[in-house]
């Protein structure tokens, strides 16, 4: 929801500098504008009653929820979303890797060479290893 929504609920509303308004608080019986309202840098209604009624009562006055007073989420986000792990699958996931690269360094430390199967293997753990060790210093 955009603010100039909420606001259009009101009444008495007075601008109160640049992004910040009063008017009557709905939720009690005002005479005086002591209800403030401001638009969050994200979008976000905010609301305060000066005479300390609860923002969910202001916003139930006007037929409203308090979800309604944050900005629409866009459904494409274009950042990418960061899976949790829990600490034990992350340790798993480096021994196992670690265990690839401990038998490709014995396999070249006894003379044999590494077919390219294995050297792509190898390099998959080691980047894996690396991922494993940003997730973890995250």
């Amino acid at each position: 929801m955009r603010v100039d929504e909420f606001l259009s609920k009101l009444n008495k509303v007075r601008s109160h500098g640049k992004g910040k308004w009063v008017a009557i608080c709905p939720a009690h019986a005002d005479r005086s504008p002591s209800l403030s309202i401001a638009e969050g840098d994200d979008g976000r209604v905010l609301v305060h009653c000066f005479a300390l009624c609860p923002v969910s009562d202001v916003v139930a006055a006007v037929g409203m929820n308090l979800s309604d007073l944050m900005p629409e989420r866009e459904i494409d986000d274009p950042r990418p979303k960061r899976m949790k792990f829990l600490g034990s699958q992350v340790m798993d996931s480096l021994a196992l890797q670690s265990l690839i690269v401990a038998t490709a360094g014995a396999d070249i430390a006894a003379g044999k060479e590494l077919s390219a199967e294995d050297r792509k293997a190898v390099a998959q753990a080691a980047a894996a290893i690396q991922e494993g060790v940003r997730y973890a210093t995250a």
